[in-house]
């Protein structure tokens, strides 16, 4: 069996990298004030994160935890915030394991977290496969994040990664993570992924004889973070492909919820906030919450033109973009103003 990570040694220089690695990202940006704030110097940040390291005395404070409602389908999600340091550690270990993620995880997971490789990637993709096939079935994972115990995730990296270091600087993040994956933690994003990567690689591998030929159960695949979107012209291999991917799964310690066979041309594919539609000369449009939220934000806007409400109005472009609905909504000249406001 192949092992990776084998020849990667920590230096000081190494965790200078992810901390450009994390000011770069969202929560960075957001939070980069407080290395100076609660360290003095980005020199003392780094100097205290490579001691602890070196020596092998990572401490962290305790997560904290938050509910928050997700828009996009009414959910309450627990949401949890961790301190600068093990944010930054979360970057440095990804970095790390990069040799072992590239390998495992499957081109078609994407994931919002992964530059590149977002929603609408995988959005493109069922948009251009949709017509070659009749059926298709969407499964989700039950409780993702919260069924992957850090054990197990622990035991499965242990087998494919033959570094010390890694294997310790990994261990400190998860043991303090109160036994189950956390949300909201990048480092838990991927590691979800190289999880469901096993189902992936299943689903991907399954086939049967037809005619001499080897034919695929599943005639393509996208999965989005949990959610697995299967397609192909047989109901009874699309069952057997995701049943392969719940045994697998199941191996792990998680559960799929319940899931039916989808006709194309009689519903959409729901994917990520997309829908993609086969009958209707593969158009993509919007969730209709989705379009209901985006809809009163341009409304407010043109009723009162305040900065918080254009940068509300320019966070939905990418929507409109991805899904080709800009000149359909007449909203250039709108996104321009706003745009033109904020900047």
């Amino acid at each position: 069996m192949k092992t990776y990570c084998k020849g990667i040694e920590f230096t000081r220089k190494s965790v200078v990298e992810a901390l450009h690695r994390w000011k770069k990202s969202d929560s960075g940006k957001e939070n980069g004030w407080r290395v100076a704030d609660e360290y003095g110097t980005e020199t003392a940040f780094v100097d205290r994160i490579w001691l602890e390291l070196s020596t092998e005395t990572l401490t962290f404070e305790p997560i904290r935890t938050y509910l928050k409602h997700d828009p996009n389908n009414g959910k309450l999600r627990e949401i949890s915030v961790e301190s600068i340091k093990r944010q930054v550690c979360n970057y440095l270990c990804v970095g790390a394991l990069e040799p072992l993620l590239a390998a495992k995880v499957g081109f078609w997971q994407v994931s919002s977290g992964v530059k590149g490789k977002g929603a609408a990637l995988g959005m493109r993709k069922l948009r251009r496969e949709v017509h070659r096939f009749a059926y298709h079935v969407h499964v989700d994972i039950r409780n993702c994040y919260g069924s992957m115990r850090t054990e197990i995730v622990e035991g499965l990296v242990a087998r494919y990664v033959k570094n010390s270091q890694v294997l310790y600087l990994l261990h400190s993040l998860l043991s303090t993570m109160n036994g189950v994956l956390i949300l909201g933690s990048y480092l838990s994003l991927r590691l979800a992924a190289l999880v469901i990567s096993f189902a992936y690689h299943a689903v991907e591998e399954a086939a049967k004889e037809r005619r001499g030929k080897r034919v695929r159960l599943a005639g393509c695949q996208v999965w989005y973070a949990d959610d697995g979107y299967f397609l192909g012209n047989s109901k009874r291999s699309l069952r057997k492909a995701a049943a392969i991917a719940a045994r697998v799964l199941g191996r792990l310690g998680l559960s799929l919820k319940p899931w039916k066979v989808r006709r194309n041309g009689a519903e959409p594919i729901d994917f990520a906030g997309y829908r993609i539609w086969c009958a209707r000369g593969r158009r993509v449009d919007l969730r209709k919450r989705l379009c209901k939220r985006l809809r009163r934000a341009f409304a407010r806007y043109m009723r009162r033109r305040t900065e918080r409400l254009a940068r509300r109005v320019c966070s939905y472009w990418g929507w409109l973009k991805t899904a080709v609905m800009e000149h359909q909504m007449n909203v250039k000249r709108c996104i321009f103003n706003a745009a033109r406001a904020v900047g």
